[in-house]
């Protein structure tokens, strides 16, 4: 018995060491992201609807959360949907955002802001890597190329061809930097092309 209570006392004590060192575990980096999230939901006001609608159609500012934890607003159902392996031509307007909702400056390649990037383009179901372009690459590219994760992706389980999102994905699902970092990202619009059809 003094055994047991021997280690989990060093157990406690490693612990409080760890969360004391300013070093944040798993749970306290979901908890912060969780209540990053919530005050985003907030300040913008949207709101968590519990069905998916069966016509697909989304009233102003409702999100359905996936299974996976992301959370979609349809915006445009496009057309034709994505097959695994699929090549899908996206552009996108991203936001990192904080616990009090801050939202830092927007990452776009979409739109009038897209600063001559390129789309970014990659294999549907290949959360790991882009396909590098042929117009060559600038820092931003590379930036909005790296944020490529199954989140960005989720999208496509619900739109098609030309069809439009707005996305909130937490790190569990994002990139290997928010990842690794507990970073949740909102991506404002990601429109997704197959390339098949262009």
């Amino acid at each position: 018995m003094k055994v047991v209570w021997g280690s989990l006392w060093i157990v406690a004590c490693v612990a409080l060491t760890v969360s004391c060192s300013g070093t944040l575990t798993y749970t306290d980096m979901l908890e912060r992201e969780q209540k990053a999230i919530d005050a985003l939901f907030v300040r913008r006001g949207f709101e968590v609807i519990q069905n998916y609608p069966k016509d697909g159609q989304f009233g102003e500012g409702e999100f359905y959360r996936m299974e996976n934890g992301v959370y979609v607003h349809v915006i445009d159902t496009g057309g034709e949907r994505a097959l695994t392996g699929d090549i899908i031509v996206a552009r996108y307007a991203v936001n990192y955002f904080s616990l009090d909702s801050t939202l830092y400056p927007v990452l776009s390649n979409y739109g009038p802001h897209s600063s001559g990037t390129m789309p970014v383009n990659f294999y549907y179901g290949n959360y790991s890597m882009t396909i590098p372009n042929a117009g060559g690459t600038n820092a931003l590219q590379a930036t909005l190329e790296a944020m490529m994760s199954e989140g960005l992706q989720s999208g496509l389980e619900y739109v098609g061809h030309c069809g439009k999102v707005r996305l909130i994905v937490p790190f569990k699902v994002g990139c290997s930097s928010d990842m690794s970092s507990g970073t949740p990202v909102f991506f404002e619009t990601v429109e997704y092309r197959l390339e098949r059809l262009l």
